[in-house]
């Protein structure tokens, strides 16, 4: 039965689909060949069979990005287990909610947290093995292996032929723990099926190649990283270049994908921002580049027309989609980036996208309302959450909790989270729209826009602002600015300034930190 792991096995197949001699991942001086990372893949199956893993156990990941990530992927999937990456920037009691909750049997962890894992393992009854996975140049006298505690190292100690298991489509391979923006996190199942079919969707409606090059700027532990362009990459058997965790900045990037040759990047929001704003921008060489892919929250007018001004010979692609939501649910392909600029696109290949009220009933062009999706590629349910399930997957669509709109071409208008929508003074105000007029300012680097309790309006606007390096703006200068762009009642009523947003590792704002601490400013 083909499965993921089966994109890396078609190596040894008589019909030669894959080039086995092509470089499938990089990651800073470590290449790995399609031959040997579906090699070593095996080596860790069948290890996992050695240990007694069977198909539906889970294997948790707690490493920042490496080439070995793969390694642990591919081998869950070609032999049944279900890979539970874990969000390395989470506190103990939330790794160990996580870790809880999934109930591996095994647990592959990086040196650096060597320390937590050994501060959790007491209250980890169910993890019966450790692999501790070491660095470039990290180095411990304190790790004594034992039948339980065991370096990375001997995972390759298994054959490397093809295991014998018996995987099918619907068959589940990874539970990914939802970042959120409130409450705690919930783990999103997907099977093999969810994975090959957003691979291929991505492949036919974001045109990937074998010639392709992709860089993924985006923890392994996120959907953006190990399905959204990963995916479809391999599917076509293209290169991988993996960003590091620690360490990357807007000018590592540069010099990663001007080095690597890249011709595919993903970058969130944030990061284009960084890179719009460099000084020295025209001294790296991205001739080979040819599309940029963003997302989770949407791009300003004013950066996407300060993108194809720096760059017009590349496309810039704005994404939508979540976790639960099958990955990318639309795109805003490059022949429409000016026409509908602003845009989050149309739905790709194989997702149904409509706009909803609280009762469900589609809406009309121009609604605003709840955005629903539905797909092949939409999560099965979230793990053990029979009341989650319940509420987010309705009739095969999922609740995606964003507000949105659809012009009269079906394009979809994000108008934020609906959670987020403001009500002051009984209008009904979407922060993206403010916060699109904000990122027009030439001294406002970042910005969100949040409501706090109001006793004479309900809720009063309050615009977070971030200013450019070396700038500054008073607060009258910014109410001046959406006064002169938005209706009065839509225009800040208080302006804060911080350093930098909260933000969620897929890069979307964490409003709920900015209004818990903006709270009492409607007192005021």
């Amino acid at each position: 039965m083909f499965n993921v792991g089966s994109l890396l096995s078609q190596v040894n197949s008589s019909s030669k689909n894959v080039d086995g001699n092509k470089t499938a991942v990089i990651f800073k001086d470590k290449k790995f060949t399609y031959y040997q990372l579906n090699s070593l893949s095996n080596r860790l199956a069948n290890k996992f069979l050695e240990l007694g893993i069977q198909k539906g156990d889970r294997i948790a990941a707690l490493l920042y990005n490496c080439a070995e990530y793969w390694e642990v992927y591919f081998a869950c999937a070609k032999i049944g287990a279900i890979l539970v990456p874990l969000n390395f920037r989470l506190a103990p009691p939330e790794l160990e909610f996580a870790l809880k909750d999934s109930d591996p049997r095994i647990l592959v962890f990086g040196e650096p947290f060597r320390k937590m894992v050994r501060e959790l393992e007491p209250r980890l009854s169910g993890v019966k093995y450790y692999f501790r996975l070491l660095g470039a140049g990290e180095t411990t006298d304190l790790f004594t292996e034992d039948l339980q505690h065991l370096d990375y190292e001997r995972l390759y100690e298994a054959k490397e032929n093809e295991p014998e298991a018996e995987i099918n489509l619907e068959d589940d391979l990874f539970i990914m723990y939802t970042s959120g923006t409130t409450g705690r996190p919930k783990g999103a199942v997907w099977t093999h099926s969810n994975s090959l079919w957003f691979s291929v969707s991505q492949i036919i409606s974001l045109s990937f190649k074998a010639e392709d090059i992709t860089l993924l700027s985006g923890p392994m532990y996120h959907v953006g990283s190990l399905q959204d362009m990963s995916m479809p990459t391999f599917h076509m058997v293209g290169t991988c270049v993996l960003l590091p965790s620690r360490g990357a900045n807007s000018l590592t990037v540069l010099q990663l994908m001007e080095h690597e040759r890249v011709t595919k990047a993903l970058l969130f929001p944030i990061m284009l921002y960084d890179i719009l704003a460099l000084r020295n921008l025209n001294e790296y060489d991205l001739s080979s580049l040819k599309t940029v892919f963003t997302g989770g929250e949407p791009v300003p007018i004013a950066s996407i027309r300060r993108f194809q001004e720096q760059f017009p010979r590349v496309d810039l692609v704005q994404l939508y989609g979540l976790t639960e939501g099958g990955g990318i649910a639309t795109g805003c392909l490059p022949e429409y980036a000016v026409e509908k600029a602003g845009s989050a696109g149309k739905p790709i290949l194989n997702v149904d996208l409509k706009i909803s009220d609280d009762a469900g009933t589609a809406l009309e062009p121009g609604g605003i309302g709840e955005v629903l999706v539905k797909s092949p590629a939409v999560s099965k349910g979230y793990w053990r959450r029979p009341d989650a399930n319940a509420e987010i997957f309705v009739k095969g669509w999922c609740r995606t909790g964003d507000l949105g709109r659809l012009d009269k071409d079906g394009f979809l208008y994000l108008e934020g989270r609906k959670k987020d929508m403001i009500i002051s003074g009984a209008e009904n105000i979407y922060p993206a729209e403010i916060e699109n007029v904000l990122f027009q300012h030439p001294k406002i680097h970042d910005a969100a826009v949040i409501g706090v309790p109001d006793a004479r309006w309900g809720e009063a606007v309050v615009a977070v602002i971030v200013t450019k390096p070396g700038e500054s703006i008073s607060p009258t200068e910014v109410i001046e600015h959406c006064k002169g762009n938005l209706a009065g009642y839509k225009k800040p009523r208080h302006v804060v300034f911080i350093d930098s947003l909260p933000r969620t590792p897929s890069q979307k704002v964490q409003k709920y930190i900015l209004r818990d601490r903006f709270k009492n400013l409607g007192e005021s």
